[in-house]
């Protein structure tokens, strides 16, 4: 995922046009790690089976300069149609989110 960064080039110049692309796997003390039943409150905490955070497991940001770069990456980028046909074979879900930094609407 993070070497589409790389890889994705504009159909109109022919550039790289992700601005920027991070990721990893979750390690949320809030999410992924839990007490048991078996452990006392003194002790550490543990990991949690996959059930938690809905089953995520990986998170990944990719930030583009504009709506449009961001609409041809998820809808036609050849580079990136062909990791989506691939990673359907090696996850069982996946969830898009798309947001504006520092814009919150209701």
């Amino acid at each position: 995922m993070l070497a589409l960064k790389e890889q994705c080039l504009h159909p109109e110049t022919g550039s790289r046009y992700i601005k920027s692309c991070v990721g990893g796997s979750d390690n949320s003390v809030q999410g992924l790690q839990v007490k048991t039943s078996k452990q006392s409150e003194h002790e550490p905490w543990t990991t949690a089976h996959r059930g938690k955070q809905n089953g995520m497991t990986h998170i990944f940001v990719v930030e583009f300069d504009s709506v449009a770069d961001r609409n041809y990456y998820a809808q036609e980028d050849p580079v990136h149609m062909d990791f989506v046909k691939w990673s359907e074979t090696v996850t069982s879900q996946v969830q898009a989110v798309d947001f504006t930094n520092g814009q919150f609407t209701f």
